[in-house]
């Protein structure tokens, strides 16, 4: 018999330890590096803001990195950068404060691309939120989401 406290303990913790381990990109995604400052020719804009933006987090730099993202995932939705850039952002959101907004952004990354390799962390943070909020019919939609995708 599972004991209420620790699960949702556990629950907590996972999040919080997890809540700055979500990678922007794949292994798969890992390309050439260009000098600073400078744009292989024929790079589009969209890669060159999702580099930006992989580098200013790299630099702990939060803002920059969400100005980036946001860019890409308002105007470039087509991009094969759309669906990390979704989950990042909601991530980053969630890290400086804007919870609701990153939230959301979160749960349209779970909507939209519900067997990402991001999913499951996306909805680990959006589940605790919710369970934070006394939200419990959103947190355990998100917890069925977890045990219908992931085992």
């Amino acid at each position: 018999m599972r004991h209420p406290v620790l699960w949702n303990r556990f629950f907590v913790l996972l999040s919080a330890a997890a809540l700055f381990c979500i990678p922007l990109s794949s292994p798969a995604q890992e390309q050439d590096q260009s000098p600073a400052g400078q744009a292989p020719q024929g790079v589009s804009q969209d890669v060159m803001l999702y580099k930006a933006a992989e580098e200013a987090l790299k630099a702990k730099d939060n803002k920059t990195a969400a100005d980036n993202l946001s860019v890409i995932v308002n105007k470039y939705p087509f991009s094969e950068f759309y669906e990390p850039a979704l989950y990042g952002l909601g991530q980053i959101l969630v890290n400086m404060g804007s919870k609701e907004e990153g939230i959301k952004l979160l749960e349209k990354a779970l909507i939209i691309y519900p067997n990402s390799w991001l999913a499951r962390q996306a909805a680990i943070v959006a589940g605790n939120y919710y369970y934070e909020q006394k939200q419990r019919e959103d947190a355990l939609r998100l917890y069925d989401f977890l045990l219908e995708h992931f085992d």
